[in-house]
């Protein structure tokens, strides 16, 4: 029976899936509406675009025992963020949340934002590929430290530059148990691995990856200021 349903993934692996057929989507937030004890749902690589995730969210907010969330790759955009942060209010369990690839932008990174101080429990956040900018960056990081398990957060490929370090740096300070920070794709520089430098040096089991953009002179930089010899705590690609 879906009442007693606790982990459920329809991941996009074939071009064309049951959950793309007319009228998928309606029946998917029915069956979601009864599964009071659902842990863990999959949905990523469907292109539900906003129209779907704002179905399946009134849905979502009876799965208030909801751990894990992957969507990613679902082209949502703002308005399906907005719709998904409401939602996943009721979720004080959720752990991991994946939304890579779903183009939400400054307004979505801002109206999650809004939701993470019911997160408690939030361990991983993923928002690579997500258009969000310096601005959304800063929107999404600003309540973080009400996260106080975060131990992965994925930022790569959002078009952040070299001023953009030193405000995630701050914001990131308090996040005392992140282990992996994901920045790789933005041109962070040897200005913003100036600014990171100080937050490898403060957290001594944290990897971070970056893109190669950060030069020989950023990666002197890292060393430097960090304390790191080598490249065991860091990646750059």
């Amino acid at each position: 029976a879906a009442s007693a349903l606790r982990s459920l993934s329809l991941q996009q692996e074939s071009k064309r899936s049951p959950i793309d057929c007319p009228g998928a989507v309606t029946q998917l937030a029915n069956v979601l509406e009864s599964c009071a004890v659902l842990t863990h749902l999959d949905v990523s690589g469907h292109c539900l675009q906003s129209e779907g995730v704002e179905q399946l969210s009134l849905s979502l907010g009876m799965c208030t025992a909801l751990q894990s969330l992957v969507l990613t790759s679902n082209e949502i955009g703002p308005r399906g963020a907005t719709s998904l942060a409401a939602a996943l209010r009721p979720c004080a369990s959720l752990t991991d949340l994946h939304l890579n690839g779903n183009a939400i932008g400054e307004q979505g990174a801002r109206e999650l934002s809004s939701s993470l101080g019911g997160w408690k429990s939030l361990r991983s956040l993923h928002v690579g590929w997500n258009d969000l900018g310096p601005e959304g960056a800063a929107n999404l990081t600003q309540n973080l430290a009400q996260c106080s398990h975060l131990a992965h957060l994925d930022l790569s490929w959002n078009g952040l530059g070299p001023d953009d370090a030193r405000p995630l740096v701050s914001a990131l300070s308090c996040c005392t148990n992140l282990t992996r920070l994901d920045l790789g794709g933005n041109f962070v520089g040897p200005t913003g691995a100036a600014a990171l430098a100080w937050l490898l040096g403060k957290s001594p089991s944290l990897t971070l990856r970056l893109s190669s953009t950060i030069g020989p002179k950023g990666a002197t930089n890292l060393n430097r200021d960090s304390g790191v010899r080598g490249a065991t705590r860091r990646q750059c690609r």
